[in-house]
């Protein structure tokens, strides 16, 4: 990925989520999607993912077990387990972070592949930072046109929605081209728009918005969501900084803070214990 976001989602972990007690959406066990999304997705463009490299920091495509994907199926299922004020599931998450450079667009991705595995769910991931153009990188052969366009009227919504061709159910819209107005953009009644659009045809849509301290986009967007996700890195986040993010997107539901970098090697505890555990049941299954 073009951005260097510290050593990544390799070692990244949850640190708190819920703020509180989860309100389970009613009729829907652990507050997952429903079998059948209303409306459903059967539209777009199918793609391929290019040549994906550990500096990419897309554990969640290739490995099915290990600690950091472990991480991400905790952070997907939490996300489940919540609900907005009115009861109904979270569906539109926007993820956030203080500063460039501390993983959030690997962990949204990394969560959006994850939660793309569960069946039945059509999953959704937004790039928001029409600055900076980072996925369309990681694709074999990804087209010019993407949010920009839908917002500024060039495209319909449905023309730039792209279908992955792993998993199955993950779909993605690019940033598209550099606008000069990408906060007006995003703040426009089209954003509002599009996004309503998306929620009647997908179980889950995660934005990736740009860092919060930076820019004003990450305000624009939260009226539009049911609630934010912080990543900060260790090491890298300051407290101040921290502190600042989390008053400027309070209005918006934070639902809690995923902590990148951290060090979950044999030393750690963390990394002895889940592959003695897998170990142990490796044993038991050739007995």
């Amino acid at each position: 990925m073009a951005e260097r976001d510290g050593k990544g989602p390799q070692e990244a972990t949850i640190h708190r989520l819920d703020q509180g007690p989860a309100r389970r959406a009613p009729g829907l066990p652990g507050g997952g999607p429903s079998p059948e999304p209303p409306g459903g997705w059967s539209g777009g463009t199918t793609v391929s993912w290019g040549k994906i490299s550990d500096a990419d920091h897309l554990p969640t495509l290739s490995e099915t077990f290990s600690l950091v994907t472990e991480q991400y199926r905790m952070l997907r299922l939490q996300l489940d387990g919540m609900a907005r004020k009115d009861g109904a599931p979270m569906q539109v998450v926007a993820f956030s972070s203080a500063l460039p450079g501390e993983g959030k667009t690997c962990t949204a991705l990394n969560t959006a592949i994850t939660a793309s595995r569960e069946v039945g769910r059509r999953v959704l991931y937004v790039e928001c930072d029409l600055r900076r153009q980072r996925v369309r990188k990681l694709l074999a052969n990804p087209p010019a046109t993407g949010l920009t366009d839908v917002l500024e009227g060039e495209s319909q919504v449905a023309d730039v929605i792209l279908n992955l061709d792993r998993p199955d159910h993950l779909s993605l819209i690019l940033a598209g081209r550099s606008p000069s107005n990408p906060v007006e953009l995003l703040g426009a009644p089209a954003m509002g728009e599009t996004l309503a659009w998306l929620r009647e045809r997908f179980d889950l849509v995660v934005l990736d918005t740009p860092p919060a301290l930076n820019f004003a986009d990450a305000g624009r967007l939260g009226v539009h969501v049911d609630g934010v996700v912080m990543v900060v890195r260790i090491g890298h986040t300051p407290r101040e900084a921290l502190a600042k993010t989390h008053r400027l997107l309070s209005p918006y539901n934070v639902l809690g803070v995923v902590i990148n970098d951290m060090d979950l090697g044999p030393g750690s505890g963390y990394g002895y214990y889940y592959q003695g555990y897998y170990g142990h049941a490796g044993g038991e299954d050739e007995d």
